[in-house]
């Protein structure tokens, strides 16, 4: 397995696979076992949740406008992922915890 391994990440060149589900399986469980996370790096299950507007509108009970205006004025900043706005939980409770 190791050859086809190293063949798949060495080689530049498009390749055509053929292999049976366990093989599949194995080649997979052999990346997933190579990748670690730098010292410094949270592991994704570290990762704070990130809520959409609508579910901090919904929470905050307040309007999309209200959220927005917050954010322009500073007081729940918003984090833009690719087009999409998102709030960090963290920010939500200490937002709550400040203004409630």
């Amino acid at each position: 397995m190791s050859e086809l391994t190293n063949m798949l990440v060495n080689s530049n060149a498009n390749v055509s696979v053929t292999l049976s589900l366990q093989d599949l399986k194995d080649l997979i469980e052999h990346f997933a076992q190579q990748i670690t996370f730098a010292p410094d790096e949270p592991a994704p299950e570290d990762y704070e949740k990130l809520l959409t507007a609508d579910e901090v509108c919904t929470e905050l009970k307040v309007s999309r406008m209200t959220l927005h205006r917050w954010d322009k004025m500073g007081y729940l900043p918003c984090i833009h992922v690719g087009k999409s706005v998102r709030y960090r939980r963290s920010d939500i409770e200490n937002f709550k915890i400040t203004n409630h």
